[in-house]
């Protein structure tokens, strides 16, 4: 498994530097490979396992005091480090294993969230998933497969993203009004005043997005949610939303009861906190996994929870879960009240290399 884009371009690891791993009990392996790797270059890795079995028992025993000496005990040798990696299979699912929400929310606020939220203030880290055969099964991949992908979405060359991906964010952040057309979805809304964010490379892997949010009670309209999503070991098919003012008021899909009790989870579930571009060639099709699938080119997606903190929107909640729709037909994005996409492409000429690959001099669309 190769590892030296996420090692040497998404976290630029320098020697002496101290790197935090916050490992999945099940990535031992590669977890390994990569301690090897950074101890290779002079660097020095601090792995805190995240074990899933050791996780339900601190839920179940419901003892805050031991969440906050856990949590004020590794806070310290966190800060000490330079750079941060979590690695997450998106498999381990609480709620099967009889656990109520109040007590895993409990359980996440006391501890959980607080260690990831440490990683998402590191200058530079990474989340990224690692090969294993349930997640392959996950992805309708064989494991070769499976582990192709991972290389291929780790080591892309998201410098040359980036670049293209900037005019985008140039663009967004002269843009007051929003409005996306698809199919049922048609939706409306304002950014002003909230700018806007280029991921290529440097944080979520694989990566490769444009990223604001919406002003929180600007938002009116329909969205027809028409890619699958994996969350909390249920798959959420044709989720329909209505929203008013912001607020998320009707909704349905395959699981509506499911749905519902999420959005009913906290205050700020029912608010948006995001709306993002996919833009990484690499990903074509829905692969049961939100960390893949709202990179996908041709899609965009809103996030219901909590937003990014360098586009914070004033939204407060526990969740950040990211919803996609699949604009590659019968659609239509405005930027007040100009074309800027249609079906999946970029129409004006400064986005144009947003559509294309250029390799060996040459421009050409991308096939891969």
């Amino acid at each position: 498994m190769k590892v030296d884009g996420i090692l040497n371009y998404s976290l630029n690891i320098k020697p002496g530097e101290k790197i935090f791993i916050f490992a999945d009990d099940k990535s031992k392996d590669y977890c390994n490979l990569l301690c090897d790797k950074i101890v290779g270059m002079g660097a020095i890795p601090f792995v805190l396992w995240n074990d899933f079995t050791f996780n339900e028992s601190l839920i179940n025993y419901k003892n805050d005091k031991v969440l906050r000496e856990l949590y004020t005990m590794y806070e310290p040798m966190i800060d000490l480090c330079d750079v941060a990696i979590m690695l997450d299979n998106n498999l381990e699912t609480y709620c099967e294993h009889g656990i109520s929400s109040d007590d895993l929310l409990n359980f996440k606020n006391k501890y959980y969230l607080k260690i990831f939220k440490k990683i998402m203030n590191f200058k530079r880290w990474v989340y990224l998933r690692y090969p294993q055969k349930e997640l392959a099964e996950l992805y309708g991949l064989s494991y070769e497969d499976h582990v192709k992908l991972l290389e291929d979405v780790s080591n892309f060359d998201y410098s040359s993203l980036s670049k293209s991906a900037t005019l985008l964010k140039n663009k967004l952040d002269t843009t007051n009004k929003i409005r996306v057309v698809q199919g049922l979805t048609n939706v409306e809304f304002s950014k002003s005043g909230i700018s806007s964010e280029v991921c290529c490379g440097k944080l979520n892997l694989p990566d490769g997005e444009v990223f604001t949010a919406p002003e929180k009670h600007s938002m009116n309209g329909i969205i027809n949610f028409n890619v699958d999503s994996f969350f909390r070991g249920n798959v959420y098919k044709n989720i329909i939303v209505e929203v008013k003012d912001g607020k998320i008021i009707n909704s349905s899909c395959n699981i509506s009861e499911e749905f519902k009790k999420i959005l009913d989870s906290d205050a700020g579930v029912r608010y948006f906190g995001e709306f993002a571009f996919g833009l990484n060639p690499f990903i074509k099709r829905n692969y049961n996994d939100n960390l893949f699938n709202e990179k996908m080119a041709g899609t965009v997606h809103f996030a219901v929870g909590y937003p990014h903190y360098q586009t914070d929107n004033g939204n407060e909640s526990l969740i950040h879960w990211d919803l996609i729709v699949d604009m590659r037909d019968n659609s239509a994005i405005y930027f007040d009240d100009t074309l800027i996409q249609k079906d999946g492409i970029f129409v004006i000429d400064e986005l144009q290399d947003l559509n294309f690959n250029k390799s060996k001099n040459k421009t050409k669309k991308l096939t891969l």
